[in-house]
């Protein structure tokens, strides 16, 4: 265990288990910003946090690891599950008391994990979490706010109790417009932390032979497209394999760098690389030739200047989107939440970048859509170009105060122009009655 030597800048607590590469890179980019001798990390798993982040000072709240690992099933597990996380919680309660009360300011990352979609217990831990902090006397943010369309009931009355002076900032307008109705009180509009990653520059790449991959299927002619698919609800695994089998299969002229983004380990949990070896192991031996995948894991900075060489993409995830948008290389997205539609359409206004999944599994594979997208690549990538500024400066507002001061930051964050304010007005009804009944439908499942 770590000790505690000095005040803190900021406390943040880390979003679950290592795995997601959209999580690491919100938390890189949380530790570039934060002064990093100055900042501590809260985790529900340490996992292989400790290694990611070795200059800053990781406290386990409780372990969740050995719980999710119970064989009982069902509602007594899941009640069991929850006894056994407070119990661990409130034996490090001295520790969690200590640790804010030498902080000057706690930041919570929202991310997907406030409307209990991922278990309302979990919120009703960060709610009291936040409520010692400003007992504590540390300032409060909880930024970086996704909110689906159906939250659970007890999670928004949960919410509701907040005090009123913690900062709440949503990543995309719909989920602001979603925050300020159900929870009745303003929310900050930003764009996600993401964009404001700062890749680390070495002398080596480790993925360099994928980039020269690359340049060697230029040579022979061949656009090289980015794949990664991850598991959609109400989409089984075997028909997304065999759509993506296909479209490989058909695009001839076309090489496919296959590339995954999550992979936790664990057998009940996603592993993306596993779905694309099997994608990778039904294509013919002349398209297989076409192909090449990224084993997991991989540095996210190497990850930057790999990407920055593809043509373009096709992912169901939102944050590697966010990785290639960074870099200038345009994407196209398998939308199964509406959080894609606050980047892509509220923000970067290509709601055609969006696959119609209902059109594509009509279809049986990518082809057209993704033929479409080529036709018009350059000029989608001039519009990101474009974009990118705007994004990058909303995305400081997460760390962005009223008084114009970024709140424990670095000077490397873009400042906010007047002009950049309120320049993206939400302008859907996009909320159903304030509090919700029931838990939230399989449609909306999601990961970042």
């Amino acid at each position: 265990m770590h000790t505690l030597q000095h005040e803190r800048e900021g406390v943040c607590i880390l979003p679950g288990r290592p795995g997601n590469m959209g999580d690491v890179r919100v938390l890189s980019t949380c530790v570039q910003i934060l002064k990093k001798e100055k900042l501590l990390l809260l985790s529900y798993e340490r996992g292989l946090w400790d290694a990611l982040f070795p200059d800053t000072e990781i406290v386990l709240l409780s372990d969740r690891t050995t719980c999710a690992t119970s064989p009982v099933s069902g509602w007594f597990g899941k009640i069991r599950r929850m006894i056994a996380s407070l119990s661990r919680m409130l034996r490090k309660m001295p520790v969690i008391i200590t640790t804010l009360r030498r902080s000057k300011c706690f930041i919570l990352l929202g991310m997907d994990n406030l409307d209990g979609h991922y278990g309302v217990f979990y919120v009703l831990q960060v709610v009291s979490l936040v409520w010692l902090a400003r007992w504590s006397g540390a300032r409060v943010e909880i930024i970086n706010c996704s909110f689906n369309s159906r939250p659970s009931r007890l999670a928004v009355v949960a919410l509701r109790c907040l005090p009123s002076a913690v900062r709440i900032v949503a990543r995309e307008p719909i989920a602001q417009a979603r925050m300020e109705r159900y929870l009745s009180r303003p929310i900050v509009l930003a764009a996600d932390v993401a964009f404001l990653f700062r890749p680390v520059v070495r002398a080596q790449n480790a993925l360099q032979p994928f980039i020269d991959w690359i340049r060697g299927e230029r040579v022979k002619g061949q656009r090289v497209l980015g794949l990664n698919m991850a598991d959609i609800p109400d989409v089984p695994t075997d028909d997304l394999v065999r759509m993506c089998i296909r479209t490989v299969e058909r695009m001839r002229s076309a090489s496919f760098l296959l590339i995954p983004h999550v992979k936790y380990g664990l057998a009940t949990m996603p592993d993306e690389e596993q779905l694309l070896r099997r994608i990778l192991s039904g294509l013919s031996l002349e398209s297989r030739g076409r192909c090449s995948l990224v084993p997991f894991p991989y540095d996210l900075s190497d990850l930057e200047q790999l990407l920055s060489a593809l043509d373009c993409a096709l992912t169901g995830r939102m944050h590697f989107s966010i990785g290639l948008l960074s870099v200038g290389v345009p994407v196209c997205c398998v939308p199964y939440q509406d959080k894609f539609e606050g980047l892509f359409v509220d923000y970067l206004h290509m709601p055609e970048l969006l696959f119609n999944l209902n059109a594509v599994i009509a279809e049986g594979d990518f082809v057209q859509p993704l033929q479409e997208f080529l036709s018009s690549r350059d000029a989608y990538a001039r519009r990101i170009q474009e974009e990118l500024p705007l994004l990058r400066k909303l995305s400081a507002k997460n760390f962005w105060e009223s008084d114009g001061v970024l709140t424990g930051a670095s000077a490397e964050i873009p400042a906010l122009s007047a002009s950049s304010r309120g320049v993206f007005p939400h302008h859907r009804a996009c909320c159903p009655a304030p509090l919700p009944r029931g838990r939230n439908p399989s449609s909306c499942s999601r990961t970042n």
